[in-house]
């Protein structure tokens, strides 16, 4: 038996839009941002509310606390970091920066649901300027790279990475730590 195969002539590109796994990572990833951005609200809630009572009602002024202050201000910059990435979807930023067979893949899944990855896209534009879904092609290319090329996913990346290093030291640093005794008036 001669099993010939034929050879082929380039490699075998398969687009977003036969693919419902690259929604579903749109999807993913987008809802992984919001439980990323809660988790730092929640965070910083719980430091802010530590703060409080350690400050304000027993009135401690040990200069430790000014660390759980300094680490809500960081995991604010976290929330605005979370934003950024969360205001362009990655095919979007794929359509205006990426390889040629990345832009071709990403524009058949943003024209393939074109409602759903826009409808979550936070681009700034003017008053005048028509909403994201009336744009074609080089247009919608345009907006995106009047937004920037700053890498917020590795930025974002390397924040948490350096913010929960931090964490464990805050935790650490406020566990060992011995408050000085509440003043009784």
């Amino acid at each position: 038996m001669n099993d010939v195969r034929p050879e082929p002539s380039a490699p075998i590109r398969t687009s977003h839009t036969e693919s419902p796994q690259a929604l579903f990572e749109v999807r993913r990833s987008h809802r992984r941002l919001g439980q990323v951005s809660n988790l730092l609200s929640f965070t910083s809630l719980g430091f802010l509310g530590w703060l409080v009572y350690e400050v304000f009602i027993l009135e401690r002024s040990d200069t430790i606390y000014l660390l759980l202050s300094l680490f809500g201000t960081a995991t604010g910059l976290g929330r605005f970091l979370v934003y950024k990435v969360k205001a362009v979807p990655k095919p979007l930023l794929d359509l205006a920066h990426g390889t040629p067979g990345e832009k071709d893949a990403a524009w058949d899944l943003i024209s393939a649901h074109r409602e759903e990855l826009l409808g979550m896209t936070e681009l700034p534009a003017s008053i005048r300027e028509p909403e994201l879904t009336e744009l074609d092609r080089p247009q919608l290319v345009e907006r995106i790279n009047r937004y920037g090329t700053t890498p917020w996913p590795q930025i974002l990346r390397g924040f948490l990475i350096a913010w929960s290093v931090i964490l464990i030291f805050v935790l650490t640093a406020l566990v060992l730590h011995t408050p000085a005794p509440v003043i009784e008036r």
